[in-house]
């Protein structure tokens, strides 16, 4: 893990490009989160690993002692969405990998280019063959990820609609699942806007202040005045990242 901090951390600069030119996210923010973000998240798990005691004795009510045997769970399915898609993934396969457990990784379609780059610092670094394995792919391939009969735990961020078939599925088949999906945003009346939660405000991009600024749009470091402006439909005006066009 913590060699493949420091693959990461050797090119965090092309990472935070990358992100950055598929979702938008404003460079300066892909370059602390996405970038910095995830290196230090394996860095906390590698100790973590080192330092957790993984068996020990207790006293038992009844007498005598018991054995606390702490065991990787098996396969983690990861699915990952495209807002944040290395800070969230590393949310996922830092603790999963501290505790002995292999990762079957599924990035976002619209976020592939930052996984191609994520493994190929897995692929240099000292990580065991098998242990991080990367499969891009849409809906299909997550549904198909999370009903796979190897896979013995699943921990998902993205939509409500899809984290309640995840939900669904995991129950049916009693599959531990740790689920990380927002919630639609409601309108109570006209004029007042209530936000279900933090997925609903992961838009790296407002684009109605650069409207309203123009003069910021030249001096953000990480605005590109190729993007499209999308109006009208009762959406609020501005540039919308790529990956909002679906």
């Amino acid at each position: 893990m913590e060699s493949l901090a420091a693959q990461l951390e050797s090119r965090g600069e092309e990472m935070a490009r990358r992100v950055s030119s598929q979702n938008g996210m404003p460079i300066s923010i892909a370059t602390q989160l996405e970038a910095a973000f995830p290196v230090l998240l394996l860095r906390y798990f590698a100790g973590q690993a080192r330092d957790s005691v993984f068996e020990e004795e207790r006293p038992h009510m009844l007498g005598g002692t018991t054995t606390v045997r702490r065991e990787p769970i098996g396969v983690v399915g990861a699915i990952a969405p495209w807002n944040y898609p290395q800070t969230l993934a590393a949310f996922k396969h830092a603790p999963a990998m501290a505790a002995g457990c292999t990762v079957v990784l599924k990035p976002s379609p619209e976020t592939v280019l930052d996984a191609m780059l994520f493994a190929e610092a897995v692929a240099a670094s000292d990580i065991p063959a098998g242990v991080i394995n990367i499969v891009p792919g849409g809906r299909e391939v997550g549904a198909y990820l999370v009903q796979h009969r190897d896979i013995d735990k699943v921990a998902f961020t993205g939509s409500t609609a899809a984290g309640r078939q995840i939900a669904e599925t995991c129950g049916r088949l009693l599959r531990p699942v740790t689920p990380g999906a927002g919630r639609q945003v409601r309108r109570d009346h006209p004029g007042r806007r209530r936000a279900g939660s933090r997925q609903d405000r992961q838009r790296p991009v407002r684009g109605d202040t650069y409207e309203q600024r123009p003069d910021l749009l030249s001096r953000h470091p990480g605005a590109r005045t190729g993007l499209p402006v999308r109006r009208g439909g009762g959406h609020p005006r501005g540039l919308r990242h790529l990956a909002d066009r679906r």
